[in-house]
């Protein structure tokens, strides 16, 4: 986060505007409902992020930093890369299911230019590259369509079986 960004002023309204943006969607969030809960008047808002578009990719970009830390280094617990994809999976649906309003924000980013996913699917990429090549995961299986496939679409209600991987091989 840039160093202006990272005051408490900057903070509170991004923090307002995640609770704003979840709850009301980007077209119907209003700027001055955010500096109210924020405390601080729309100038301040504007001289931060500029424009409504800029704090809600502030907004999506903190939270997919959230996401990336929860994420950050390769799964462990498995020798085979359908082991670690499962992992992985199960580690983003735990992170995700605890944040609904993240999942809310990233769902409609996946509708503008915003890329947030992006770490997260090219790991997924990996693994699912890496099975490939040891013969784990079938040779037709398109890894960077697989793994955008794994992001989520709407809130999540309940963690899926750990037989959800079979379908790959």
């Amino acid at each position: 986060m840039k160093p202006k960004l990272s005051n408490s002023s900057a903070l509170r309204i991004i923090a307002a505007a995640r609770e704003e943006f979840s709850r009301r969607g980007f077209d119907g969030a209003r700027v001055e409902q955010i500096a109210r809960r924020a405390g601080v008047n729309k100038q301040l808002l504007f001289y931060y992020f500029h424009s409504k578009r800029g704090l809600f990719t502030a907004v999506l970009a903190r939270g997919a930093a959230e996401l990336e830390q929860a994420l950050a280094g390769p799964p462990t617990g498995g020798e085979r890369p359908l082991d670690r994809i499962r992992l992985a999976l199960g580690a983003q649906f735990d992170f995700l299911a605890a944040h609904p309003d993240l999942v809310t924000l990233l769902t409609q980013a996946g509708r503008s230019d915003a890329r947030p996913f992006a770490p997260a699917i090219k790991r997924l990429v990996v693994l699912l590259a890496e099975g490939q090549g040891r013969g784990q995961v079938r040779d037709d299986l398109d890894p960077h369509l697989a793994a955008a496939q794994a992001r989520p679409r709407s809130a999540p209600t309940s963690r899926r079986s750990a037989s959800a991987g079979k379908r790959l091989r």
